[in-house]
Order: structure tokens, then C-alpha cells, then sequence
């Protein structure tokens, strides 16, 4: 009875820590998932986003694993692209806008989906000096809830995680 007692305490417990993560990445009426996260920043706007966008920057901040990092020669400018692997998943990350030192807008396409990715470097009248990354994922369709669930999860958990180290990469001597 105190094991099967136990067992139900946990999972229950397990159940709200993971509610909480996905609670961080809000579904839209469009049934895409949004987040957003903040970290400050000590470095000068150009230094943080050239740090900080570029493939040395994305080593340094990704959370999970990573690899064959490559960005074609102008990147970020519109058009160019950055492609890895995410674990064994390609991805491409294509630029789609980019006001430096200010923002980033990129169209990331993977097996699962895909999404709009949009970093920005906040000034002191943005209440900066600040990186702030905002995720939109459209999940791909037949996507089960419980899929879509877990995707929020992951995200909602790794993106304030990458934030924070890509700023602390962006402030580093």
C-alpha cells in the first residue's frame, strides 16, 4: 500500500514539474508554441551579437547535442545559412532578416517542424541592455498531443537555459 502510495505521489509530483516547463512555451490559436526568454547583457550590442549568432556562438550556448556546425561565408545576412545536426537531426537555420547589432529573424527547418526565431539585443530603452530569443514552432501535422506536449516541455526547459549562456558567452573577456 506505501509503495503504490508512493508511486502515485511521484508521478503526480513528475506531472506537475513538467506542466510547470511546458507552462513556460504557450500554445497559440494557431496551434503553434511560443516562448520567450531574457538574459542581461554587460557586453556592447555589436560584440554580443556577433558572439552570440555566429556558429563558435551557437557551440558555446546549445544545450543537447551537437554537431557539423557550418555557416555559409556572409551569414546572417538575409538569404544565408547555418546548418548542424541536432543529434542526428539536420536542421537549417536560414537567415530571413538582420538589423546588426540590434536583431536576427531566422526560419529554422528540422524533421519535426519548424520555426521563426528571433533574437534580439535590447537597448537601455527597451529596458537593456538585454538578449532576448523568441521561439514560434509549428509542429509538424499528425503531430499527437502528447508529442506536441513534450516538444513544449523541451523548449519551455532549453531555451531560458540558452539564453542565459549565450549572454554569459557574449559577456566573456
Amino acid at each position: 500500500m506505501k509503495k503504490g502510495l508512493l508511486v502515485v505521489l511521484a508521478v503526480v509530483i513528475l506531472g506537475a514539474i513538467a506542466t510547470l516547463f511546458y507552462g513556460r512555451s504557450k500554445v497559440q490559436p494557431d496551434g503553434t508554441l511560443l516562448l520567450t526568454s531574457r538574459a542581461p547583457l554587460a557586453a556592447a550590442d555589436e560584440r554580443a551579437f556577433d558572439r552570440i549568432v555566429s556558429a563558435d556562438g551557437l557551440r558555446a550556448w546549445w544545450l543537447g547535442p551537437l554537431g557539423g556546425v557550418e555557416a555559409s561565408p556572409k551569414w546572417p545576412r538575409p538569404g544565408e545559412r547555418m546548418t548542424f545536426l541536432m543529434g542526428k537531426s539536420p536542421v537549417t537555420y536560414v537567415s530571413t532578416a538582420c538589423d546588426r547589432p540590434r536583431k536576427l529573424v531566422a526560419q529554422a527547418a528540422y524533421p519535426d517542424g519548424s520555426s521563426v526565431v528571433t533574437q534580439e539585443f535590447l537597448g537601455a530603452a527597451e529596458g537593456g541592455p538585454a538578449y532576448r530569443k523568441t521561439v514560434v514552432i509549428t509542429v509538424k501535422p499528425g503531430t499527437s498531443a502528447a508529442g506536441k506536449w513534450f516538444l513544449g516541455a523541451i523548449v519551455g526547459i532549453s531555451v531560458p537555459f540558452e539564453v542565459k549562456r549565450a549572454a554569459a558567452f557574449a559577456n566573456k573577456p
